[in-house]
């Protein structure tokens, strides 16, 4: 595949990025019951689909911080530390972004109660 990919002969490496990542740092006063991975889905530095519950006490409001991910393995390249390129699945957003984790933003209150499955995909070279 090496020799596919970059036109000459190698060695293939294993991707650092295949872990899985950590929820952590979630902000229970901004009204959320949970965020967990999705049942069942990938969940690796390069794609995940995180479930977020709205708890009982009101809406998840809009421009909230909701928890910080971590990489499993930070992100590098030959330079050195490298901040990848974070997308996420409306109505998240990623901010304070750098090679080693991320927050995660809300752009759209989630009402009490309510379940949303939302992808997150992560990029760098």
């Amino acid at each position: 595949w090496t020799n596919l990919f970059s036109g000459s002969p190698g060695t293939a490496t294993a991707d650092p990025h295949l872990g899985t990542p950590t929820i952590g740092n979630i902000q229970p006063g901004n009204n959320i019951g949970s965020i967990t991975f999705s049942p069942g889905s990938t969940k690796n530095d390069r794609e995940m689909r995180i479930r977020i519950t709205a708890g009982g006490g009101g809406n998840i409001p809009a421009q909230s911080d909701l928890c910080t991910i971590t990489f499993a393995s930070a992100w590098s390249n030959s330079n050195g530390p490298l901040v990848p390129a974070v997308v996420c699945g409306y109505p998240l957003f990623a901010s304070q972004t750098n090679n080693q984790a991320f927050v995660v933003q809300l752009a759209e209150s989630i009402n009490t109660g309510e379940t949303r499955d939302i992808p997150i995909l992560v990029g760098g070279r």
